[in-house]
């Protein structure tokens, strides 16, 4: 995915979403996922979030938010699970969300907390190979937009005017696919693909953010 041109999408979401007594942002993130599914490794993750704080002191806001994070997975089952193989590889998870918040705490407050639901689309691409001690072995690489919600409670702490230091604590669902890897064998011939079912993945995140409103 383009990143300019996600990022000229979140510039344009901010100008949609801006009315009356509305406020423009944006957010920068870093975040660290725990992927609660066996096999996969912890990760970190980056992203950016354009909208506007709507409302008497900006108590609501929305906004659309893109993230992009780098995977590992490792998995070495007992024998008769994918035929005793093991299924192994890489790849990236990138989450464009249209996210809601609810603000407790004024622009004047120093300090101020907040919640709110998530719901989008995540582009999850991977590079997977599933093998054993045998000749044959199943090698490619997936791409699919699968549904994603998620919940989302945090922190922020002003720094200065119209800039704040964002903590918070997200829970996200993204809904499973499925991959087809291509049959290859050391010794020749051909094969039918194998189709592994990726179930639903299922993360813990920590986000720490910078927020600048304009």
């Amino acid at each position: 995915m383009n990143s300019s041109r996600i990022l000229i999408a979140l510039l344009a979401a901010s100008a949609l979403i801006r009315v009356a007594d509305a406020q423009p942002f944006v957010r920068l993130i870093d975040s660290y996922y725990h992927l609660n599914n066996d096999g996969y490794s912890k990760i970190n993750g980056f992203g950016i979030a354009a909208g506007s704080q709507l409302g008497d002191q900006g108590a609501h806001e929305l906004s659309l938010e893109w993230d992009r994070a780098k995977w590992s997975y490792l998995e070495q089952p007992s024998p008769g699970i994918y035929g005793g193989t093991s299924v192994y590889g890489s790849g990236t998870i990138q989450p464009v969300l249209f996210n809601y918040r609810f603000r407790f705490g004024d622009d004047n407050s120093r300090i101020r907390f907040y919640l709110g639901p998530s719901v989008g689309l995540t582009l999850t691409h991977g590079n997977l190979t599933s093998s054993n001690s045998a000749p044959v072995y199943y090698s490619g690489s997936y791409q699919a937009w699968s549904v994603t919600y998620s919940g989302t409670v945090g922190i922020q702490l002003k720094i200065v005017r119209n800039v704040w230091l964002d903590a918070g604590y997200q829970y996200v669902w993204i809904e499973g696919v499925d991959a087809s890897l291509p049959y290859h064998s050391a010794v020749g011939g051909t094969g039918s693909p194998l189709t592994l079912n990726l179930g639903d993945l299922k993360a813990t995140v920590l986000r720490l953010s910078l927020q600048i409103a304009f």
